[in-house]
């Protein structure tokens, strides 16, 4: 099918890249920057999954996280710099741990808060 991302599936002997291309937020109060060899998340708890984003949005929330208005509960919560913004994304399931009985590799999933 034209414009179909890749699927990723563990029967068809297809791997995960190990880097993608993402903007990222690498300074509070600064243009994000684009970068090509960000690596690739990988699932650290089975009950994660993982999504290939076909489309990210960007809302207020990410002006605030780009100004640095939650730089602190981000600190906290161990997230740091630099960081790729949006919490509003569709793509397809690429990977799932273990436990995951919902969602199946390759399905067509949303997201609305990504952390």
């Amino acid at each position: 099918m034209p414009g179909s991302l890749p699927i990723y599936h563990p029967h068809l002997n297809m791997t995960l890249p190990s880097v993608m291309k993402g903007l990222q937020i690498v300074e509070f109060k600064k243009p994000y920057k684009i970068s090509h060899d960000i690596p690739v998340p990988e699932i650290t708890r089975d009950n994660e999954i993982l999504i290939k984003v076909a489309v990210a949005g960007y809302c207020h929330t990410d002006v605030a996280v780009s100004n640095g208005a939650f730089a602190q509960r981000m600190s906290a919560a161990g997230n740091a710099l630099p960081m790729i913004p949006s919490h509003e994304c569709t793509g397809i399931v690429a990977a799932v741990g273990s436990k995951v009985t919902k969602f199946k590799v390759s399905l067509h999933r949303k997201s609305l808060n990504a952390y």
